[in-house]
């Protein structure tokens, strides 16, 4: 009971990788669907709009699920994974329009054109941002870091959704609910944004919830004499977005050093075919089917491994040399850079948004094996360690403001 009131609240996210879950948002979403038919006051109409503001967070999340789980879409979810923040805002907002539409019909509507701030104009150029964000991040080719100004990209196109989102949709439920009065509106409309980000906002806990509920508070206090959602995304991203990208390239200069980037590739097993990543998690690209004469020696070179092991490529045969030139583009890196490949990921499951520290240790112990075998036989290198990894379907939330654009 305390779990699902956390859910209800906005307090924690559903656990979308669990099939119990999954039926709990189709009942819940049934049961949405059910009242909207049924004839209730307006007030009541109102309430349950608001309240279906986490039920269309955790729709987002059995979304994103169904589409990475699927054998049609894995190949095109698993590139977007990077973005997975950026993704889940955009399906959170939309999904709850169409939830409020459902509940309101064309009331829907003219709520949102008599909210007192205005928002529908931002909708279309924040969704052709997002188009471009996630076709950069899903058809861009190599292993170098992504450029600053297409992760900056992102991480606006984010907090604009979070802005379209609360300071949109959310207030222009508020605003007749509460009649119009301006306190109860900031006060409940920053809750609102600060609750989700106990469990995995950046920061999270008390801390994140007292940080994100001052930026809810001020961006409303922002767009309402105003009129505009444009101040509230001015602080929201252009401000503390734009600081959080600078500060995140300084922490990766940092981390980087005089590390060979192109050293390792990281192999990821999905369901339906083997999926490799550099060692930042910028790019993921598939390698080979499940059926590919490649994976069939991946696993044999991986059978009885401990928890990550490292596999040097000469050591994968002809198949990681023949085909057509023409072949799966992860397939390309690691005939170009001849990199190791570092088997990490259980069965199923994308890569956390941010590789741990011990990444940059095992490319120094894998760089180090190279020197040392070009004289020997390749060799296996066993590494264990306790690697944590996050279901492909669970997914997480950070304001607008984690720059590697995690999903919530």
């Amino acid at each position: 009971m305390v779990s699902l009131i956390a859910v209800l609240i906005g307090l924690r996210a559903v656990r979308t990788d669990l099939s119990g879950t999954r039926r709990s948002v189709a009942l819940w979403s049934a049961l949405v669907g059910g009242l909207a038919l049924a004839p209730v006051p307006d007030g009541a109409r109102l309430v349950l709009a608001l309240a279906c503001l986490p039920l269309a967070r955790a729709q987002a999340g059995a979304l994103w699920w169904l589409l990475a789980n699927a054998r049609a879409m894995e190949g095109v979810a698993a590139p977007l994974a990077p973005d997975r923040e950026l993704v889940h805002k955009l399906l959170w907002a939309l999904l709850f329009a169409a939830d409020q539409a459902l509940v309101l019909g064309a009331g829907a509507i003219a709520a949102w054109r008599s909210t007192p701030i205005g928002f529908l104009v931002f909708v279309g150029p924040v969704l052709i941002l997002t188009t471009a964000c996630l076709a950069e991040r899903g058809l861009g080719s190599g292993l170098r870091p992504r450029a600053s100004g297409w992760t900056w990209l992102g991480v606006q196109a984010a907090a604009a959704w979070e802005e379209i989102l609360f300071r949109g949709l959310v207030c222009s439920l508020l605003w007749p609910l509460l009649s119009g009065d301006v306190a109860l509106v900031v006060i409940l409309g920053a809750t609102l944004f600060a609750l989700p980000h106990f469990e995995r906002g950046m920061p999270n806990g008390p801390r994140g919830v007292a940080v994100t509920f001052a930026l809810g508070a001020a961006s409303i206090l922002l767009g309402l004499p105003t009129g505009s959602l444009l101040p509230g995304f001015l602080l929201h991203g252009v401000l503390l977005g734009s600081y959080g990208v600078l500060r995140w390239r300084r922490q990766r200069a940092r981390a980087c050093g005089s590390l060979a980037r192109d050293a390792a590739l990281f192999l990821v097993r999905l369901r339906h075919g083997y999926y490799v990543t550099d060692w930042e998690g910028e790019r993921i690209r598939r390698l080979a089917g499940l059926d590919d004469p490649l994976a069939a020696r991946i696993r044999e070179r991986i059978a009885g491994a401990g928890d990550l092991v490292a596999v040097a490529h000469s050591e994968l045969g002809e198949p990681a040399y023949r085909g057509e030139e023409r072949g799966p583009s992860g397939l390309a890196w690691l005939r170009r850079w001849g990199a190791f490949l570092i088997v990490a990921m259980p069965e199923g499951v994308l890569p956390p948004q941010r590789f741990p520290s011990i990444s940059l240790r095992i490319i120094c112990l894998v760089q180090t094996h190279r020197a040392r075998a070009r004289n020997a036989p390749p060799v296996a290198v066993e590494i264990r360690h306790r690697q944590s990894v996050r279901p492909l379907g669970d997914v997480r939330e950070a304001g607008g403001q984690d720059v590697l654009g995690h999903l919530s």
